[in-house]
């Protein structure tokens, strides 16, 4: 089982994944004055109202376009559930050709919807 955060401007959407299949998922708000103990509780709160009561996630992955959230709720999960996290960057492939001058100031979150829009249609796409 794997956890995805995507953290945003005012909400976090949380996602729990058996291999390809969305499992259960859940949202909280994004709060860059909450300390990562508080999001820890909210994270274990939210998987176990949300169909993922006794799940014990391996692995996490964070896309965040909030300074400093990225890191706060990585060490969330590492101590919520003991488990690995990676941080979606530019430095993750998204499975496309970046062509601007500073790919870190494109959204990362604009970076994986384009990934993955690409991959469905199976060749090129605009992503507005």
């Amino acid at each position: 089982m794997f956890v995805v955060l995507d953290i945003g401007n005012t909400s976090v959407g949380c996602a729990l994944f058996n291999g390809q299949k969305m499992v259960a998922r859940w949202r909280m708000d994004s709060d860059t004055g909450r300390s990562w103990q508080a999001y820890a509780e909210a994270l274990q709160a939210g998987l176990a109202q949300s169909d993922g009561d006794g799940v014990q996630p391996d692995g996490g992955l964070v896309s965040c376009v909030v300074q400093g959230m990225g890191d706060t709720l990585g060490n969330a999960m590492k101590a919520a559930w003991g488990i690995q996290v990676m941080m979606a960057d530019v430095r993750v492939d998204p499975g496309i050709s970046v062509a601007v001058p500073r790919p870190e100031g494109v959204g990362i979150d604009r970076l994986m919807a384009a990934g993955e829009a690409f991959r469905l249609a199976n060749g090129p796409v605009v992503v507005a």
